[in-house]
């Protein structure tokens, strides 16, 4: 397991901690603390795997190069979509206006039909 996997188990597990509903839940104090108890032991067990503080804080900036990394790539997705989405914005309104001038074109032709049938 990565020092990265490791940090996300912990950030997973720390996601999911009891919220003040979930506490309310507990049958007693001591129900409560040994839910507590199990969580910091459970911590302090992955924690360990880190040599030291530096090896820890290592793993965190990598942790967040990598995310930083992934975030610029979803900005570009999003500047790609948005290109896209323009484009094809202007389409929609080429595509509309083309509508616009056959309905044009086809209530002058009715109108044309309508004098021709008046004028014999």
């Amino acid at each position: 397991m990565t020092d990265h996997d490791l940090l996300l188990q912990i950030v997973h597990k720390l996601d999911h901690m009891a919220t003040k509903e979930d506490i309310v839940n507990f049958a007693t104090k001591d129900d409560l603390r040994a839910s507590i108890d199990e969580v910091k032991a459970e911590f302090n067990d992955k924690l360990s795997n880190f040599a030291t503080k530096d090896d820890l804080k290592e793993a965190i900036e990598d942790a967040k190069s990598e995310l930083y990394d992934e975030i610029v790539l979803c900005e570009k997705d999003i500047d790609e979509i948005k290109e896209q989405m323009s484009f094809f914005k202007a389409a929609k309104l080429e595509y509309d206006n083309q509508i616009l001038f056959i309905k044009k074109l086809s209530n002058l032709e009715t109108r044309v039909e309508k004098l021709e049938a008046q004028t014999g």
